[in-house]
């Protein structure tokens, strides 16, 4: 088949980005009927047809959202705590580097809203950061009642950054504490359209620059003549059939990313519903 004939068989290219799905979550103890139509309807592993969902308020009751907001009680419990932060404007294939908790936090300070912070932590171990923040935050006991066994929970902490569009190998839970994260989502078998490329002996990264995906994805409401798009599109044709959807993750909101399921995520600190945008965006993720 020519290239052109190819492209020609491919499905229309999915316009608008489709809203994911939510569902009222009150805390630790969700209304039974919820708890059944996320088994039933979103989270089914044994099937392997789990689909994403934004559980609206899950974490609503967690203390941190009301302390994470203040950089001084940041400082305060973990100002001296060595961190491995991520340098580059986007997470994925960036330099390490150590960096102080206090440290950090006056390089956001620097950072004017709007823009994309240089440094990122991410994907790091709560117990690395500081033991101390499980007072703020807890393993929602639900993903247990649904025989999930937790391998890991992680703080991320940014300013504007970005990830690059990826899966896991693992079911996840992600859990903005303040500020806020847009979510695009991928289904797997879409990934033919997504250019995958090898990390670590596994093809779950995709080889489009992290600034273009968002480039597109931003674009993809508006007229196909758009330069967003057609800058991409030149240059990765197929992404155009790939079928994304979206989620605004205010903070208590989570977002479940379920196994193999494409996604990027950015911080957007200045979509933080009725307050000024933060300083930061720090969000929670548990992987089982």
């Amino acid at each position: 088949m020519s290239k052109l004939a190819y492209r020609a068989a491919l499905p229309t290219p999915q316009l608008p980005i489709r809203i994911i799905d939510s569902l009222p979550w009150a805390g630790r103890t969700p209304d039974i009927s919820n708890l059944q139509t996320f088994r039933t309807e979103y989270y089914r592993p044994e099937s392997r047809t789990s689909t994403p969902v934004l559980l609206s308020g899950a974490c609503a009751d967690w203390p941190g959202l009301r302390r994470w907001i203040d950089p001084e009680y940041l400082l305060r419990t973990a100002g001296s705590s060595l961190l491995q932060v991520e340098h580059g404007e986007t997470y994925f294939d960036n330099a390490i580097e150590r960096l102080s908790m206090q440290n950090l936090l006056k390089h956001f300070s620097k950072v004017a809203p709007g823009e994309v912070s240089s440094l990122y932590l991410a994907a790091t171990p709560l117990n690395e950061v500081n033991r101390a923040f499980w007072r703020d935050v807890w393993v929602p006991p639900w993903i247990s009642q649904l025989g999930g066994r937790l391998f890991s929970t992680n703080m991320w902490l940014g300013k504007g950054n970005r990830s690059g569009l990826h899966y896991d190998g693992m079911d996840g839970l992600l859990v903005v504490v303040c500020g806020a994260k847009i979510a695009y989502m991928c289904p797997p078998t879409d990934t033919k359209f997504l250019y995958p490329r090898s990390v670590l002996g596994q093809q779950h990264a995709s080889v489009i620059p992290t600034a273009l995906t968002f480039d597109y994805l931003t674009s993809r409401t508006l007229p196909p003549s758009h330069e967003g798009s057609l800058q991409v599109l030149n240059q990765y044709p197929l992404l155009d059939h790939a079928e994304f959807s979206s989620a605004l993750l205010q903070p208590g909101d989570a977002l479940f990313i379920p196994k193999g399921w494409w996604h990027c995520v950015k911080c957007a600190e200045d979509e933080v519903r009725g307050t000024e945008p933060s300083l930061y965006t720090a969000a929670v993720n548990f992987w089982w």
